[in-house]
C-alpha cells in the first residue's frame, strides 16, 4: 500500500483514521535504489512524502535463525509475527540496521512499512536464512495468501 503523505505529517502517523492508499500493487522484489531522480512509480511519481506498507507471508524454509538487513532513507521498520526485528529510525541519510528472528519452518506474517520524506528513494530487505546467502528479499518467499470463496 503507497501513501501520500503530502503535507507531512507526523512520524509515522500513516494510520490516522480516514487515510487512504493511493496505490495497492504488489512488489515482487523489497529493493528500491532509486535516488532523487524517479519514484515508485516512474519519473517524479511518489518520490517524496510517501509512505509504504507491504505486507504478506514470509516462507520459512527451515527451522533456525534468520538475519535480516534494512538499508533505507528516511526510516523503515520491519514486523515478522508481530514482533519487531529492525527499527532503521528516520534520518536524511541512508542507514543500514539489522536483525535476527527464529523462525520455524512455515509461513509466517510479515510487515514492513517505509517513509520517505524527500531527497534519496532507498529502501533494501535482505534476508540470510539458516545455511544460505545474504540476498534481497522477494518472491517465492515473500508472497500473499489468495483468498477462495
Amino acid at each position: 500500500e503507497y501513501y501520500n503523505i503530502s503535507p507531512p505529517r507526523d512520524k509515522r502517523s500513516i494510520d490516522s483514521p480516514g487515510q487512504r492508499p493511493v496505490l495497492r500493487r504488489i512488489d515482487w522484489a523489497l529493493s528500491f535504489d532509486l535516488g532523487d531522480r524517479k519514484g515508485f512509480l516512474g519519473e517524479g511519481i511518489l518520490t517524496d512524502h510517501v509512505f509504504v506498507r507491504w505486507t504478506g507471508v514470509l516462507r520459512a524454509p527451515s527451522d533456525g535463525r534468520y538475519r535480516f538487513l534494512l538499508r533505507s532513507n528516511d526510516g523503515a521498520r520491519l514486523t515478522i509475527d508481530g514482533a519487531l526485528v529492525i527499527d532503521n529510525e528516520e534520518s536524511p541519510v541512508t542507514r543500514e540496521g539489522a536483525g535476527e528472528a527464529v523462525l520455524k519452518a512455515g509461513d509466517h506474517e510479515f510487515r514492513l512499512e517505509y517513509v520517505e520524506r524527500g531527497g534519496d528513494l532507498v529502501m533494501i530487505c535482505q534476508w540470510e536464512p539458516p545455511g544460505g546467502k545474504m540476498e534481497v528479499l522477494s518472491v517465492p518467499a515473500l508472497f500473499h495468501r489468495v483468498e477462495t470463496k
